[in-house]
């Protein structure tokens, strides 16, 4: 998580920290509903992976931007 992060916002900043926040409220909603007990509550917080696919291609194309100047 860190690591895309950090790599994303080198190039592109706001759109890595918008999928940074999506990720990290996900992770909290999958969090309460897995601690209800049902442990079918937990896939609501499966969109925090939107967030996190958005903050790796933007790790990735800052890598690819850096290596290409």
């Amino acid at each position: 998580f860190l690591l895309m992060l950090g790599l994303g916002s080198i190039r592109y900043p706001l759109i890595s920290s918008v999928g940074g926040v999506i990720w990290l409220v996900g992770r909290i909603v999958f969090f309460r509903g897995y601690a209800t007990g049902h442990a079918e509550k937990r896939r609501y917080g499966s969109f925090g992976y939107f967030g996190l696919f958005t903050m790796m291609g933007c790790a990735i194309k800052s890598i690819y931007d850096l290596i290409r100047a």
